[in-house]
């Protein structure tokens, strides 16, 4: 059965990649979500049992799989198998540069999206295999001058920021410069100006 023809704000993985081989490829959400507090970032933590990224905090996403016929569609089948959240209730904002995920050896097209307003917290169901919990990210407590690390992965010296939150928990690594990247573009600026 074909899929049925769905908005998307990219171009087909082809057209994107090209034949990137070894490269693996994936696409997260970044979802924008209004509360009574105002907007939060949706990000889940993965569970301590998860063979690569277990205990860290990561936003809904995932590889791209065959049937994915753009970058949008594999952020937002993940975001439906992750939490519950369906695409229908997603709207795009824009996406911030591609991130190289050096553990995983993917490439990672970050997309920003705002949650429809009818949507709340406890509407979420959570994929327990994937995820231990959701964890809303305050940007106005975050953003700013996160403390900066240096590392070395196989011959490559990178940096990555550090948001310290609750519970000796840290946002860091590719997530971390993920939300960096989305707070410099001014994305929650222009988030505040749609309330």
């Amino acid at each position: 059965m074909e899929p049925s023809p769905r908005f998307s704000p990219f171009s087909p993985w082809e057209t994107l990649v090209g034949n990137f081989e070894p490269v693996r490829w994936g696409a997260v959400a970044i979802p924008i979500l209004s509360t009574k507090a105002g907007p939060r970032v949706v990000s889940i933590l993965r569970p301590e049992s998860m063979r690569s990224h277990g205990g860290q905090i990561a936003f809904p996403g995932g590889a791209r799989e065959e049937g994915d016929l753009t970058p949008w569609e594999t952020a937002c089948r993940e975001t439906c198998e992750e939490i519950g959240l369906d695409g229908k209730y997603l709207k795009f904002l824009g996406a911030v540069p591609i991130e190289d995920v050096f553990v995983s050896g993917f490439k990672v097209i970050p997309i920003v999206v705002e949650v429809d307003g009818a949507v709340r917290e406890s509407d979420f169901v959570l994929n327990e295999d994937e995820v231990a919990r959701v964890i809303l990210l305050d940007p106005d407590t975050l953003s700013g001058s996160p403390e900066m690390k240096r590392g070395l992965y196989r011959g490559v010296e990178y940096s990555y920021p550090i948001y310290p939150l609750c519970e000796k928990m840290s946002l860091w690594g590719a997530s971390a410069r993920m939300f960096r990247n989305v707070d410099r573009l001014g994305f929650f600026r222009r988030f505040r100006s749609f309330e």
